[in-house]
């Protein structure tokens, strides 16, 4: 079944073709109006309110510029990017030219419009963006179907140049077009060339500063630092493209600089790959989760954004129950968990899904509960929990290739990755202390020499309580072979983070309200595991001075996360307990 898709002003705004941007359109693909009539396929267990198949789709685009960025070839890298700029799996639409008349009336963005396919069956889609009286050019967006596995058979873009193109449910070349209460027009188009995608990877970063910079209720805070550090809006595009290109990064008056020249093709596909997944992703994520909340916050609804949250967040390949092998962040999170032990719930396990994913899941489906209710503030906090896990992967695959440039092999492609992973926990990190940040820079930035795991992992750790996590969660760099930390490279333990030369000495402190972190070295903390805090203290007089000393144990059980604040609380699973996801540890 093919759902009608409306749209309204003040969503997401996903414009990459100039024609439809010259007509100033400001409405949003896929809108809340497309309201659950069915249940909808899960996106790795969030099942969505909304029809969001074809963004969920857009991993495939990630995937298919994989291939390409691997297969070591000049003509290859062109291909990736012709996929990255212009898509082929998601928001398709047809630009169509009126033939024997122009439009006798205005027509309002979202008129339904009706035509025949390439097989002389209906296919229905809208307009997208208004249209004016005397109007010839028409963007046609396609309806999609509920259901992911064959949610459009139309599929062209950057797919063509492949020979992956999927023309059946295209409208035809030529033919007749019946556009609301306007009438019937005669219209043509080359199938070929003007089926597009408004939804593409380059869009995040490139609309970025509109989105997130510009919006009503802007900046957003989290896009912000990554604006700061870097001084401009696209820096995810430039990182793609410029390590794609094996080209020089310059990041706004020069502060920042990441040389791609000279890289092997896989450094050049690692790096390029990475700043996706990383870069563009991690922030794509967190922009939904702040519209959806400036929707409730405007007493809308905004469900269609909660769930292109979860779409951007696992994408397709990882099916309903999310133990499927995607690219998207998702993935990610469960390559890292393996490497760092902190699979499960308990944030102690070598296999299965992420601590992180169970967490941002939680989340995810518990915010659900508040936009009828219009509970705007129990929403964000449900937006600190997922922003904050997000940030666990960052760390994690930081110090997986700070530890693997310095002790195992320092090649181009461990440099490349780890740059990647710095570039994306820098920026949050400069916000709590810059010195630290450039330390991390420093060290893992693009022709940097062999870096200091113990200064990298330093300047991180001195960090967590700022950046709201643990590092019980974030864990320690595993070895493969015998299970066990490296020399060095075990978990911190609460208490006795590192601090830099000359800094008062201060233990991490966590409130019991701080949402989305484990607040101890041995286990997780959760809304029903409360922590005793055994104090003891020691004195003794010694020449003129009295030392004090006070042993803070964090006990817990395996559960949970530490409480979100008030209302914010995510689903509670006591120990033994499954939760209703597909895998559980």
């Amino acid at each position: 079944m093919m759902m009608r898709v409306s749209m309204s002003a003040g969503a997401i705004v996903l414009i990459a073709v100039s024609t439809v941007m010259a007509n100033g359109s400001t409405t949003s693909l896929r809108s809340e109006n497309s309201h659950r009539r069915l249940s909808f396929d899960e996106i790795a267990g969030y099942e969505p309110y909304t029809v969001v198949t074809d963004a969920n789709a857009i991993d495939l685009d990630l995937g298919l510029m994989k291939t390409q960025l691997f297969a070591n070839d000049e003509d290859d890298i062109r291909k990736a990017l012709n996929i990255y700029n212009n898509g082929g799996h998601a928001g398709q639409y047809a630009e169509i030219t009126l033939t024997n008349r122009a439009l006798t009336a205005a027509v309002p963005d979202g008129t339904i419009a009706l035509g025949t396919d390439l097989q002389n069956a209906d296919v229905q889609g809208t307009v997208y963006g208004k249209r004016s009286n005397g109007d010839t050019n028409i963007v046609f967006l396609y309806d999609i179907s509920e259901v992911q596995s064959n949610y459009l058979d139309c599929q062209v873009g950057a797919l063509q140049e492949l020979g992956l193109e999927r023309t059946r449910r295209c409208l035809a070349a030529s033919g007749t077009i019946k556009i609301g209460e306007a009438g019937s027009y005669s219209y043509n188009y080359d199938v070929s060339s003007q089926n597009k995608n408004l939804i593409t990877l380059a869009s995040f970063s490139t609309l970025a500063s509109s989105n997130m910079l510009a919006c009503a209720n802007c900046p957003h805070k989290t896009f912000e630092k990554f604006y700061k550090f870097y001084g401009e809006a696209s820096f995810a595009d430039k990182w793609v493209v410029s390590a794609a290109q094996a080209a020089r990064a310059e990041f706004g008056q020069q502060t920042k600089v990441a040389d791609f020249g000279g890289l092997s093709f896989d450094a050049r596909a690692n790096a390029s790959y990475y700043g996706i997944v990383l870069l563009t992703m991690f922030n794509q994520v967190i922009y939904q989760m702040e519209a959806s909340i400036d929707k409730c916050h405007s007493n809308e609804d905004g469900r269609h954004e909660w769930d292109l949250a979860a779409a951007y967040h696992a994408g397709s390949l990882e099916g309903t129950d999310g133990n499927g092998d995607g690219n998207m962040f998702h993935q990610l999170a469960d390559d890292l968990c393996m490497e760092t032990k902190t699979c499960g719930r308990s944030s102690a396990g070598l296999s299965g899904r992420s601590y992180v994913n169970r967490m941002i899941l939680d989340n995810l489906r518990d915010a659900k509960r508040y936009f009828t209710t219009r509970q705007c503030d129990s929403l964000r906090l449900n937006k600190e929990n997922i922003e904050t896990n997000m940030q666990i992967p960052l760390v994690q695959g930081t110090l997986i290739q700070a530890y693997k440039r310095e002790f195992q092999s320092d090649n181009t492609i461990d440099e490349a990755k780890g740059a990647a992973f710095a570039a994306a926990i820098a920026p949050l990190v400069h916000e709590c202390s810059q010195s630290d940040a450039n330390i991390i820079w420093g060290n893992m930035r693009m022709g940097s020499e062999t870096p200091s795991f113990a200064e990298v992992k330093s300047a991180l750790e001195r960090n967590y309580e700022c950046l709201r996590i643990s590092c019980h969660n974030v864990g320690g760099v595993i070895d493969p072979l015998t299970s066990l930390y490296y020399s060095g490279a075990a978990p911190c333990v609460a208490g006795t983070v590192p601090t830099m030369p000359g800094a008062p000495v201060s233990s991490p402190t966590f409130s019991s309200t701080t949402n989305s972190v484990n607040n101890s070295s041995g286990g997780d903390s959760g809304p029903q595991n409360k922590a005793a805090i055994i104090g003891g203290s020691i004195g003794g007089v010694v020449g003129f001075g009295l030392i004090l000393i006070i042993v803070v144990i964090w006990r817990t059980k395996r559960g949970k996360e530490s409480r979100p604040a008030e209302k914010g609380n995510a689903p509670v699973f006591k120990a033994g307990e499954e939760s209703d996801d597909k895998e559980v540890l």
